[in-house]
């Protein structure tokens, strides 16, 4: 018998090891693989700096330790398989915690089975974009000071501890202290439930509960703030439903396993994996319910403007067709760097005038791919006042890494020097912009090497010195306006002409035609000639010669639409096929 059982143990602890590198592999994947935008956009939504200051005022709230330590991970996402390592390496973690702790309460053939809801739960939070690393990290602290306090043998001396860690694990994790309460109070009933055990209950209870009122008074957050957690999510009026699922699950499996350990159960591993593949089963249901390939491709678009990625923008495009505005605003500026923007603009989706430069919106995503194509355009006051707009209306106050780059580009391009400064000073104190902002910074008040600088220097040349605030019909003469203060601004004329005929306005964009001269164009884009030669037949007979310096094909074509478009009688379904990549098609059928 001793035998078998040493066997059984041993394969025991083969199965639940291989369970645990499944597992981890399985989110390691999935992040890095099907989800790696939403760790980009995560990690540019703060500035992890390695100073004094900067540590100090994060641990001086409640739950600053999870907070701080959240905020570290979060920095590594900057690298999409990094992030998703470590954020496999947390989930494991937890789910060994869990089982460390169902273990000590009741020795059970089926908990390392259970020990993966809380991390499959926690891994369905992390699927939202404004979820935060703090929560897991809460959730290690708490489950990590339980099993600490647990492993003191002397009962009077654990129950004065538990009572007197509370405030500590407060500090530490913040709001997820009623969890740690919660299984102090489990784990001391289960081991010997008497009358004696009331003070303790109550005590562990009154502090816990006193805890988040005490710091009321001591921090600017609501007194439901404290309660709920502040750093467990961006947006500090919602509650995180999975993040306090995942945490609610704990004390649930405690008492499950007491109940299963009652039960006596045969081949216990085959239990175990059929157990295990149900949980891994719907917990990948769940993840799958809660992420959003929607947001995700969103957030790909506009990681790909942040870091010039024009050709992969629009192969991402060709295989599947953007559906929202940061997309078109993001493809849009990537066939203008491509110089493709006024012959290929229509053989995509466009929504108006707003695909290309949208108004301001007060929030901290869309300014953000709105201030690149200001940026790319020359507007470099009005890209500046977009970024910062964006970093203050970020929920939770946290500065932004993009942001703080970005502020620095632009204040040295205008030759605000102390202010970029300042940035990049902050930029130093960051892991990954530390070398970017020691180059950058050799730049300050040196106007020559600014001016030989092979990106800022063009966008000092062509850059405007007017803040503009526009909308709708405006754009055009905001652009017509660029381009005169420097002709050479290539990317100012196909918006321009793009504006122009996103709002159906073929007559001004035949007159800016003429602007193009000094660009060096091997002939009229095709965009703009169907545009002109639109122009041309509204103002001239069906009869007259069509002039030659549009081409043939091109006049063929047109002559093909309008023969079609008589014929089916105005139906668009009956053209898209064919037509659908034209101008002309867009001029009659989007409304």
């Amino acid at each position: 018998m001793s035998r078998n059982s040493d066997k059984a143990m041993k394969h025991s602890g083969w199965i639940y090891l291989l369970s645990t590198l499944i597992f981890g592999v399985a989110v390691l994947l999935f992040f890095a693989l099907a989800y790696p935008h939403h760790l980009h956009f995560q990690e540019q939504y703060q500035l992890f700096m390695f100073n004094k200051g900067y540590v100090l005022e994060v641990l001086a709230v409640p739950g600053g330790v999870a907070d701080l330590l959240g905020r570290f991970l979060t920095q590594f996402f900057l690298y999409a398989w990094v992030g998703a390592s470590l954020i496999a390496l947390v989930m494991v973690g937890i789910q060994l915690l869990t089982y460390r702790l169902l273990q000590n309460v009741c020795s059970g053939h089926l908990n390392y089975a259970l020990s993966f809801v809380p991390s499959l739960i926690s891994c369905c939070f992390l699927c939202d974009e404004n979820a935060l690393m703090t929560a897991p990290a809460a959730l290690t602290i708490v489950l990590g000071g339980v099993l600490a306090v647990q492993s003191i043998s002397k009962d009077n001396v654990r129950q004065v501890i538990e009572i007197a860690s509370i405030p500590l694990i407060y500090m530490m994790a913040g709001a997820f202290v009623l969890l740690y309460a919660v299984i102090l109070i489990i784990t001391e009933v289960q081991k010997r439930y008497t009358t004696k055990l009331l003070p303790v209950v109550g005590g562990i209870l009154l502090v816990a509960s006193l805890s988040p009122a005490i710091w009321h008074h001591f921090v600017h957050y609501s007194l439901m703030q404290l309660y709920v957690g502040p750093h467990y999510y961006r947006i500090t009026d919602v509650f995180p439903i999975w993040a306090w699922g995942a945490v609610a699950t704990v004390p649930l499996l405690m008492l499950l396993s007491k109940i299963l350990s009652r039960w006596s159960i045969r081949r216990t591993l085959t239990v175990h994996a059929i157990l295990w593949t149900m949980l891994m089963l719907i917990g990948g249901d769940m993840v799958y319910s809660s992420q959003s390939q929607q947001q995700e491709s969103i957030m790909a678009y506009d990681f790909m403007a942040r870091n010039a990625m024009w050709n992969r923008i629009i192969q991402k495009a060709q295989q599947k067709a953007p559906k929202n505005q940061v997309a078109a605003v993001a493809l849009n500026l990537a066939l203008a760097e491509r110089g493709m923007l006024t012959s290929h603009l229509f053989e995509y989706p466009q929504n108006g005038i707003s695909g290309l430069l949208p108004s301001f919106t007060r929030d901290y995503v869309s300014p953000l791919v709105t201030s690149e194509v200001l940026y790319r355009l020359g507007m470099i006051n009005t890209a500046q006042c977009f970024v910062f707009e964006a970093q203050e209306a970020i929920p939770d106050f946290q500065k932004s890494a993009r942001c703080y780059k970005r502020l620095a580009e632009t204040n040295l391009i205008n030759g605000a020097y102390e202010v970029a400064r300042k940035y990049l000073i902050a930029l130093q104190n960051t892991l990954f912009y530390r070398a970017w902002a020691t180059e950058t910074l050799a730049l300050i008040a040196d106007d020559e090497a600014v001016n030989k600088h092979p990106e800022y220097g063009s966008l000092r040349k062509m850059r405007s010195n007017q803040n503009y605030f526009f909308g709708g019909t405006a754009l055009h003469q905001i652009l017509s306006t660029q381009l005169e203060a420097n002709p050479q601004n290539r990317i100012a004329f196909e918006y321009l002409e793009a504006a122009c005929m996103l709002v159906k306005d073929v007559e001004r964009a035949t007159s800016f035609y003429p602007l193009s001269e000094p660009l060096g164009y091997q002939g009229i884009p095709r965009n703009i000639q169907q545009a002109m030669l639109l122009n041309w037949s509204q103002n001239h007979k069906i009869n007259e010669p069509i002039p030659e310096y549009f081409q043939p094909d091109v006049v063929q074509e047109f002559k093909s639409f309008f023969s079609a478009l008589q014929s089916s009688n105005g139906n668009p379904k009956s053209m898209q096929t064919v037509f659908g990549n034209t101008y002309w098609f867009y001029y009659y059928f989007h409304k």
